[in-house]
């Protein structure tokens, strides 16, 4: 006698695949989520190594590093343009990179022609944040800046209130308002890396610097980032392209806004005919960590910060000397 197997009815088909589809639905935003949490994890412990190096420059120079170094021929001007990462290099276990590079050679100059030498072009993972994709422009990348305070400031007429000043290095006895009340470092998204198209991540270059005849104030910037809409006519495509140089285009960063702020980056400037530049300008936290960015205080300590933190209150930690008053508000 035989036994007829009986197959499935295309219902039955049907409803095995709508469950599937159902579950799958269901299960990979919490994988998704999950292995987000993991990347913020490591993008926190990036920052953690970087917070040692710069308790450990400051045990071994007597200060944290600066923005920028002034040259020998004049404590006013400086021709490296060499960003504070460059000098963390010996305390990330990375003394054969450092021995590479030639601290007398005209570095500003280089960087003008955009010949950024062999150093520069190194990939240093502990650099990168494995939350942001790594753009097809060949650069060597950068997603984790010095903080420069709350506003524009770049050279000795626009001092920095931040912890990180231009031609000048503090030591851990100039912040009054505390190492753990102020953030050294955070996260920026690298640019998109194709200058025929803008992605939200580049930067445009506004022009009210010549607009005006000077820079602007912190307030008339914030107004001006805040209106560009559209298509640039000028902008930076490969911003955080590299961890060597100083400035707002890959190693810098303000409080000027709240972090992942819906306001444009901008600098101040028209494009520069001798390179892409940029003395000041809207230079944003920013992350694709769901709420927030990561940073780093001055003692050490990894903190995530909310989008939502008040702007008086992301401001006043972005200052090593202000002596806001901050009350009882919390910041993370």
């Amino acid at each position: 006698m035989r036994c007829r197997r009986r197959g499935l009815s295309m219902i039955e088909v049907v409803t095995v695949m709508a469950l599937v589809a159902l579950l799958a639905a269901i299960l990979l935003p919490a994988i998704q989520a999950a292995r987000e949490s993991g990347r913020r994890i490591n993008c926190a412990a990036n920052l953690a190594e970087i917070g040692k190096a710069l308790s450990a420059h400051e045990a071994n120079q007597r200060a944290f590093p600066s923005a920028v170094r002034a040259t020998h021929r004049n404590p006013l001007e400086s021709d490296q343009s060499l960003s504070p990462f460059v000098y963390l290099l010996p305390h990330l276990g990375r003394a054969d990179l450092f021995q590479t590079i030639n601290l007398q050679q005209n570095h500003l100059y280089q960087y003008i022609r955009a010949d950024w030498g062999e150093a520069s072009n190194i990939t240093v993972a502990l650099f990168l944040c494995p939350s942001d994709p790594v753009p097809d422009d060949g650069t060597a990348g950068n997603n984790y800046r010095a903080c420069m305070g709350p506003g524009r400031s770049e050279f000795p007429s626009y001092p920095s209130s931040g912890p990180f000043s231009a031609l000048e290095s503090h030591p851990a006895g100039a912040f009054r308002d505390g190492l753990s009340n102020t953030i050294a470092m955070s996260e920026k998204l690298r640019g998109g890396g194709n200058p025929d198209r803008y992605s939200s991540t580049d930067f445009w270059f506004s022009g009210i610097y010549d607009l005006l005849g000077r820079h602007p104030d912190l307030d008339q910037l914030i107004d001006v980032c805040g209106s560009l809409q559209g298509q640039p006519a000028d902008f930076y495509a490969h911003a955080g392209g590299t961890w060597f140089y100083a400035g707002y285009d890959h190693t810098w960063y303000n409080h000027a806004v709240t972090p992942n702020a819906k306001t444009a980056d901008c600098s101040d400037l028209t494009d520069s005919p001798w390179g892409h530049i940029s003395t000041g300008g809207v230079f944003k936290a920013s992350s694709y960590h769901p709420g927030g960015v990561n940073c780093l205080l001055m003692d050490g300590v990894v903190r995530f910060v909310s989008d939502g933190v008040a702007l008086d209150v992301w401001r006043a930690y972005s200052t090593r000397a202000g002596a806001e008053a901050l009350g009882d508000e919390v910041a993370f």
